[in-house]
């Protein structure tokens, strides 16, 4: 009989490589706000030819628990914007991976620390005697806050604010009866 052949050419293209991401915008390392927003885009060589989206967590640096976490979709192209809202006072790790549109994940996202500080530093002015008899006044003072760094201004008579230096306001060439 006859004898046939068939042949079959077929191409295989294989892609397990997942995008990497970097930051369009990244969010504020410092904020007073509830809501968080920032932009990041996939790159690198994809076989698929697009980044499906972006797996985005957002967790407590102190409790490491999630706070946050969803699948950003990047809507046909390699970038997405993500808003965080609600967020209360605290340090969070936001971390970003890149998927492709074969579902692979990539290995090299991004990640940063941003704290949110809703909470007013505090201040303590120490105790002074209402009279003295020297023309040279020493006050202690001390302040604190949770989240962020801070300074302390003191004014005197209404005059300009004055930064704190150290921890005492030292006044001088005070003025009989003022």
């Amino acid at each position: 009989g006859n004898v046939g052949v068939i042949g079959v050419i077929s191409n295989v293209i294989v892609d397990d490589v997942g995008p990497d991401v970097q930051w369009l915008q990244p969010p504020p390392v410092l904020t007073n706000a509830s809501d968080v927003s920032f932009s990041v885009i996939g790159i690198g060589e994809s076989v698929s030819g697009f980044v499906s989206g972006f797996h985005v967590v957002m967790s407590s640096l102190s409790s490491q628990e999630v706070m946050w976490s969803e699948f950003v979709d990047a809507n046909g192209s390699d970038s997405a914007v993500v808003t965080v809202s609600g967020l209360l006072s605290g340090v969070y790790n936001v971390s970003v991976i890149g998927v492709d549109g074969l579902g692979n994940v990539g290995v090299a996202g991004v990640w940063l620390l941003v704290t949110v500080d809703h909470d007013a530093p505090t201040s303590t002015f120490g105790a002074v005697s209402r009279y003295m008899n020297s023309s040279e006044m020493t006050i202690p003072v001390s302040g604190s806050d949770s989240q962020s760094s801070y300074v302390l201004y003191y004014r005197l008579d209404g005059g300009d604010w004055m930064v704190v230096d150290g921890d005492v306001i030292v006044l001088s060439s005070l003025i009989d009866g003022h």
